[in-house]
């Protein structure tokens, strides 16, 4: 076997190993390298190219490369620092579209902390205009003190609490403490 084939068939071979193992089927694959300029593209040439018995172009390589999101050197590479290089890929991708999700969820809370004072307004104009002793009073009043906990969380206090006991969590192996805010908040009416 020549260099040549011999890095078509390693080529091949790292591309079918990426694809297994984030779990994405030839179809998939076909479909964004076609979304993204390799028009021609199918599963059976995919599958060739995979086999080592198809040469990959250079332009598709390229196009290989970004769907993985790694450098095209670790397609041919006879090391295993690929894989490294994946995995760090990987997980900066993850914490970079889970820092984007953060950053909108804190804007739709912060959205929603400025819309309920005047939420609490209408509870407010119900507890006045219900009798007493009416059955609604207390689910209402219940409501209202969730509602204006609620609206006096400081989402800068918080962050920073989760952020320091996430990292003392890390430090010894634990999981995260996300959901800790809705278990020690006193819901009862």
């Amino acid at each position: 076997m020549d260099e040549e084939s011999g890095l078509e068939s390693l080529f091949g071979k790292r591309l079918r190993e990426l694809r297994e193992e984030r779990g994405h089927t030839q179809a998939q694959v076909v479909e964004w390298l076609v979304d993204h300029g390799v028009s021609y593209m199918n599963t059976s040439t995919l599958s060739r190219i995979e086999l080592g018995t198809r040469p990959v172009r250079l332009g598709e390589a390229t196009v290989f490369a970004r769907y993985f999101d790694i450098p095209m050197a670790a397609l041919v590479t006879t090391s295993d620092n690929y894989r490294a290089i994946d995995l760090v890929s990987r997980r900066h991708n993850e914490a970079r579209n889970r820092f984007v999700r953060f950053r909108q969820a804190v804007v739709d809370v912060s959205r929603h902390q400025q819309s309920l004072p005047k939420m609490l307004e209408v509870l407010d104009e119900v507890i006045e205009s219900e009798p007493k002793g009416s059955e609604l009073l207390k689910p209402v009043k219940w409501l209202r003190r969730n509602v204006l906990d609620f609206v006096e969380i400081d989402l800068v206090e918080e962050t920073r609490n989760l952020v320091a006991e996430t990292e003392a969590r890390f430090e010894q192996g634990e999981e995260s403490t996300a959901g800790r805010f809705l278990n020690s908040r006193d819901t009862r009416g």
